[in-house]
């Protein structure tokens, strides 16, 4: 992946940058002007500003640095996705609490200090502000969640009623944080790590929500800050985009994180009543676009769910962190390969690999396996899930292959890379 930092110009008139604000755009360079201008109005507490380009498609980048000198601009050469879009953005934050902010929305008054306050309680990992609709500004579109049912994957959380507004404005803990913003510790993201990629969207603050919890930290709904939703501007309403990913992600969640029996119950749910429901009513509104996206969603969800039921097989390792990119996966034939690698050592598998990829059409699968093995490796490693270091030799292997050394630069970057997750260096 290539990026650009157009613009890295802080606020020079703070001493401290303490909270880094972190912004997606792809094709809505307005919004997110927009957003930055009601910060730059409203907002007291020390903060700086980092637009991630999601690959737009128009010259949304030019019109931002125009617009908006003081943020930090990064353009990412192909849209990452909800997630790789805020971890790329997170690699530019110098704060000492991460504010990821959707770049539909807009403040009217101070936001951020509560927040801060809130999170000086270190058994706090997070906190979202009360989301109100902009043009619905009596509608509390977020005021905290309740944990999911572990089949239907819906919130308990009570429906919103105007009429008792002021019930819904209570500080209090919730299970899941807001993806449209939400604040988290830097040395929280360094325990339990950045949000996973595999969704590219919906689902990803669940997922991490989650992953907070399980190691002890609580979450918090702050009412005293506001921020107003233009409500899905960037992602239109009954689009095959939404119903694709939505579907997709709602099946990966399940596979992922329901326990048992209840992961079987909940992805059955999915795949045989919820989608063809969906698609029912969809064939009826004659919107057979939305059918398709939906069933294909499934697919590839299902698709995703079977490879990492495999991989865990394979490598014997926790399935929550066995995935490889957003749309692209390691063929089959590099698990089985690193598998027997295991068994036979160093050697052997040094010879295979090398004989494996000769006359290989796409060297650039290489590249892809490389980083896969650093990164998800050393993650392991550096989140201490008990991985031995005999499996290292792997990726030790890799570094000296000279076949592995024709993807150019890939292996300094990414040694480095694994050196920086906390991995075990390479001897």
């Amino acid at each position: 992946m290539i990026c650009e930092v157009y613009c890295i110009v802080g606020f020079t008139f703070r001493q401290k940058i303490m909270v880094s604000i972190i912004t997606i755009n792809y094709n809505g360079w307005k919004d997110t002007c927009e957003l930055i201008a009601s910060l730059n109005q409203f907002e007291e507490y020390p903060y700086e500003i980092i637009v991630v380009d999601n690959a737009s498609k128009g010259d949304d980048v030019k019109l931002i640095k125009a617009t908006c000198p003081d943020a930090i601009v990064v353009s990412s050469d192909k849209n990452l996705g909800f997630a790789g879009g805020n971890n790329l953005g997170y690699q530019y934050a110098k704060g000492d609490y991460i504010f990821f902010l959707n770049n539909d929305m807009v403040i009217k008054t101070p936001i951020l200090e509560n927040m801060v306050n809130r999170l000086k309680n270190k058994s706090f990992a997070g906190v979202s502000p009360c989301i109100v609709f902009l043009y619905k500004p009596d509608i509390i579109q977020y005021y905290g969640y309740c944990e999911m049912t572990p089949i239907t994957l819906k919130h308990t959380t009570e429906s919103f009623d105007p009429s008792r507004r002021g019930d819904f404005m209570f500080p209090h803990e919730t299970e899941v944080l807001h993806g449209g913003a939400m604040m988290v510790r830097r040395e929280v993201i360094e325990e339990v790590g950045t949000m996973t990629e595999v969704y590219f969207l919906f689902y990803e603050e669940f997922d991490w929500s989650r992953r907070m919890r399980e190691v002890g930290y609580k979450l918090f709904y702050e009412p005293t800050s506001v921020v107003y939703h233009k409500e899905s501007m960037s992602i239109p309403k009954e689009t095959p985009f939404r119903e694709y990913y939505l579907t997709r992600s709602r099946l990966i969640y399940a596979w992922r994180n329901c326990q048992g029996i209840d992961k079987y119950l909940a992805c059955g749910y999915q795949l045989f009543l919820v989608v063809p429901k969906r698609a029912f009513l969809y064939l009826i509104k004659k919107r057979l676009d939305l059918a398709k996206a939906g069933c294909t969603g499934t697919l590839s969800g299902l698709f995703l769910c079977l490879q990492i039921k495999w991989s865990s097989f394979l490598f014997n390792l926790p399935s929550t962190i066995l995935f490889f990119s957003n749309e692209r996966f390691i063929p089959m034939r590099y698990y089985l390969l690193q598998t027997v690698g295991h068994i036979v050592g160093n050697q052997v598998f040094d010879e295979s690999f090398g004989h494996f990829f000769v006359g290989e059409s796409q060297p650039i699968d290489v590249e892809f396996f490389i980083i896969f093995l650093y990164r998800e490796v050393a993650t392991l490693v550096n989140n201490g899930n008990g991985i031995i270091l005999e499996r290292l030799h792997v990726c030790q292997c890799l570094c000296s292959h000279p076949f592995a050394r024709q993807v150019g630069q890939a292996e300094v970057v990414f040694l480095q890379q694994f050196h920086k997750v906390g991995g075990v260096s390479n001897q």
